[in-house]
């Protein structure tokens, strides 16, 4: 409970005249006591700001939407005071999770409790600040303690299977299936023709060259291949929805699909999209991104 500061002073400061008007011992009593009660609750209010420790131990690094996360909260009371009520505000920026509560801590007591939560959209995200509010049993001198978030974390859009992409894959004019990267493929020979000076030694086919009499060189076959580019069209106005369910998101998240397949079959692939795109769609990649 916490008791009007102005209406305390203003009745302290009429009790005083009136006692120094009349002399009435009980208006001196009354007096003393609101002048006592001032007093205590501001020493007890400033030692508890110097004796309360918090420490909050937060996840950091790169996630996905809908992975959990587990924090870890501290509160110490280093002096032989008790805190009355002690409210604790969690300002982090992380949609629909909040770890703020309220309770009470004796002297020389430690208060330790964990928050689970769940991301449930991409993008970067900071754990805190915390703002911790107590004060005196009275209320009298609330005091705030602020304690800024350090630790952030990269939410990344779930990648959904979109299903195999044969239209990109390393291909030739002939009926063979080529597997692995293009550059560890071996070339194959079609044919043979007339050796020119340029020609390397390895180029030149000798069973060929003997029978003819006259140096012949291998011609190989050109292999077909393609750079894959994921271009999403990030404009507000074509998208629909609000997150997690907005077009938006399931459209990054086809996109991670599309690089997670490129990035299996080797092709070179990357992705366009406006310089206003948030730091995690184009930043650090977890697992199954490419680019």
């Amino acid at each position: 409970m916490r008791l009007p500061r102005l209406p305390l002073i203003t009745a302290l400061a009429l009790l005083f005249f009136f006692a120094y008007i009349t002399g009435i011992r009980l208006a001196y009593s009354l007096l003393y006591a609101l002048i006592l009660l001032f007093a205590v609750s501001y020493l007890w209010s400033r030692l508890a700001a110097d004796n309360l420790d918090v420490e909050r131990v937060s996840p950091e690094g790169q996630f996905e939407v809908g992975d959990e996360f587990v924090e870890q909260f501290t509160i110490h009371n280093r002096s032989w005071i008790p805190v009355p009520l002690i409210e604790l505000t969690d300002d982090s920026n992380l949609p629909g999770y909040t770890a703020g509560r309220v309770f009470s801590l004796k002297g020389r007591r430690t208060r330790r409790w964990t928050s689970r939560g769940r991301f449930k959209q991409r993008g970067l995200f900071t754990f805190g600040p915390v703002e911790l509010r107590y004060g005196d049993p009275f209320g009298l001198f609330p005091r705030t303690l602020r304690i800024a978030g350090t630790r952030s974390v990269v939410v990344y859009p779930v990648i959904r299977p979109i299903g195999a992409l044969q239209a990109l894959a390393p291909s030739t004019a002939g009926d063979e299936q080529l597997r692995g990267r293009v550059l560890d493929i071996p070339p194959n020979a079609t044919t043979i023709r007339e050796y020119v000076p340029t020609d390397s030694v390895k180029r030149i086919h000798w069973a060929s060259s003997a029978r003819l009499g006259r140096l012949m060189s291998r011609s190989f076959e050109t292999r077909e291949g393609g750079d894959a580019w994921i271009v999403l069209d990030l404009q507000a106005r074509v998208h629909a929805g609000e997150a997690p369910d907005s077009t938006l998101e399931y459209a990054m998240s086809m996109a991670g699909g599309g690089c997670s397949i490129f990035r299996r079959t080797r092709p070179p692939s990357a992705s366009m999209c406006p310089p206003t795109v948030s730091s995690a769609s184009i930043g650090r990649r977890p697992r199954g991104w490419g680019g």
